[in-house]
C-alpha cells in the first residue's frame, strides 16, 4: 500500500495537503518533484532511472507537482500544467517502453487538479515481479531510503535470484497440482479419465504475505467464480481457500474450482466420455471465457500484474480432438500429461479479441498434440474466432 494507505484512483487533494501537513519526508517509496520535465534526452533518462530505481527496489509513488525543502519533506502544492492527461501518459509509457529493459508492468497514472489551475501527476511504480530492470544504455538503478542508486556485482546478483526463484516456484505450482490431480489427491474426488487443469498465478501471490477475504468477496453469491460449463452445486472453505464443485454428495466431481486465499485460481475440468474424444474448439472457447473471468475477479479485488496462465491436459493420452462438427484428428495424443506452454500477461487485456490473441500459443499447442500444425480457430487478420453450433 502507498503512503496514503489507500489505492490510487481514491487519492485527492486533501490527501495531498495530508503531507504539507503532516511534513512527509521523501523515502525509500516516495519520490517529490516540483517539475515535470520529459522533453529533452536527459530528461527522458532521468525519468527512466527513477521509475527503474523503484521498480528494482519496492515499488512507491512519484508525485509531480509538489516542491520539498531542504530535509526533503513535502513544502508546497506547486501544480504543474497539463493540457491532455491521456496525451501525458502516453507520451511517458513510449518513454519508459523504449528506455527500459524488460518492460516494467502495472505501472499507474493520475492526474489530480488543484485550486491554482494546475495539477499533481502521479506515478506509481509497482515492485516489479520481472526484476531487474535496466535503463537501456546505462545502468540498473536501485531505489535506497530517499535516493537512487546504481545497483552493484552482489544487489544484481541477488535481484536475479529473486526473479529466478519466483519463476521457478510458479513452475513447481503446477507440478505439484497436476501429481495431486493426476493421483486423484486433489481438494475433491474426481471422475475417471482425461482432464483440463487452467491456473491463473498472479506473481504477487509469492511475494505479498497477503489473504483475500474470499467469504466476503463471494456474499454467498458464486456466479462471478463459477466458470462456462462448470456449475458449482456444493462448495467448501479449506485452509488453501475456496472449493467449489460439480456434484452431489459421496459422488465424485466431474470438475472444479479452487481460488486461493493468495488470488491463484484453479479450474480442473474432466471429460465425461468413453470415447476418449473432446471437443477442441469448444475448449479452446472454455479457456478464453474462464480466463476473461477470472482475471476480472483478479481486477475487482486489486490483484497486480503481472499473472501467468498455465493450462495443462492430464490423463490425456490415447484421446482424440474433435476439430469441426464432423472430423476426428487423424492422430491420439500420444503422452499422458501435456504442459502447454505458459503466457504471461503484463497488463489487463483490452478486450476478449486480445485475450484470445495473447492466448494463442496454449491454443497452437491444443491442436499440435493431435497432429495439426496449429489452431485453425484464427481467421486471417489473426483473431480468434469462437466455434459454430
Amino acid at each position: 500500500m502507498n503512503v496514503f494507505g489507500k489505492d490510487l484512483c481514491e487519492v485527492n487533494v486533501e490527501d495531498l495537503m495530508m503531507l504539507i501537513k503532516e511534513g512527509i519526508s521523501e523515502d525509500k517509496e516516495l519520490d517529490f518533484k516540483r517539475d515535470l520535465k520529459v522533453d529533452t534526452d536527459n530528461d527522458k533518462k532521468e525519468l527512466a532511472k527513477d521509475v527503474c530505481a523503484f521498480a528494482n527496489s519496492s515499488g512507491g509513488i512519484i508525485l509531480f507537482g509538489i516542491d520539498e525543502d531542504s530535509d526533503a519533506k513535502a513544502s508546497e502544492l506547486t501544480g504543474v500544467d497539463i493540457e491532455s492527461e491521456d496525451e501525458l501518459v502516453r507520451r511517458i509509457q513510449q518513454i519508459l517502453n523504449a528506455r527500459i529493459s524488460p518492460r516494467i508492468p502495472g505501472i499507474r497514472f493520475r492526474k489530480i487538479d488543484l485550486e491554482n489551475g494546475k495539477s499533481v501527476f502521479v506515478v506509481e511504480i509497482p515492485k516489479s515481479f520481472v526484476s531487474p530492470h535496466m535503463v537501456k544504455e546505462d545502468r540498473f538503478y536501485f531505489r535506497d531510503s530517499a535516493m537512487r542508486h546504481i545497483m552493484d556485482e552482489q544487489e544484481l546478483r541477488i535481484a536475479f535470484v529473486a526473479s529466478e526463484n519466483v519463476k521457478e516456484r510458479v513452475k513447481q505450482l503446477r507440478e505439484r497440482r497436476i501429481m495431486d490431480i493426476l493421483a486423484d489427491d486433489g481438494p475433491v474426488k474426481t471422475i475417471p479419465g482425461a482432464k483440463f487443469v487452467l491456473h491463473i498465478v498472479p506473481l504477487e501471490a509469492f511475494e505479498r504475505e497477503r489473504k483475500l477475504d474470499i467469504k466476503g468477496i463471494l456474499h454467498g453469491n458464486f456466479t462471478d467464480i463459477s466458470p462456462e460449463g462448470i456449475g458449482i452445486y456444493d462448495y467448501r472453505y479449506s485452509l488453501d481457500g475456496f472449493v467449489g464443485y460439480n456434484s452431489i454428495p459421496k459422488n465424485p466431481a466431474s470438475s472444479f474450482v479452487v481460488v486461493f486465499y493468495n488470488g491463484i485460481v484453479e479450474i480442473c475440468k474432466g471429460f465425461r466420455n468413453e470415447n476418449k474424444v473432446f471437443d477442441v474448439r469448444k475448449l479452446e472457447n472454455r479457456i478464453l471465457k474462464w480466463a476473461n473471468r477470472f482475471l476480472a475477479f483478479q481486477t475487482i479485488n486489486d490483484i497486480q500484474y503481472p499473472i501467468v496462465i498455465l493450462a495443462s491436459l492430464v490423463g490425456a493420452k490415447g484421446y482424440r480432438e474433435k476439430i469441426s462438427s464432423y472430423d476426428l484428428s487423424d492422430h491420439e495424443i500420444d503422452r499422458d500429461v501435456l504442459l502447454l506452454p505458459e503466457v504471461v500477461l503484463e497488463e489487463n487485456p483490452l478486450s476478449e479479441a486480445e485475450l484470445g490473441q495473447l492466448l494463442k500459443p496454449i491454443f497452437d499447442s491444443l491442436w499440435q498434440a493431435a497432429g495439426m500444425a496449429s489452431s485453425c480457430s484464427f481467421n486471417s487478420e489473426g483473431v480468434w474466432e469462437a466455434p459454430t453450433k
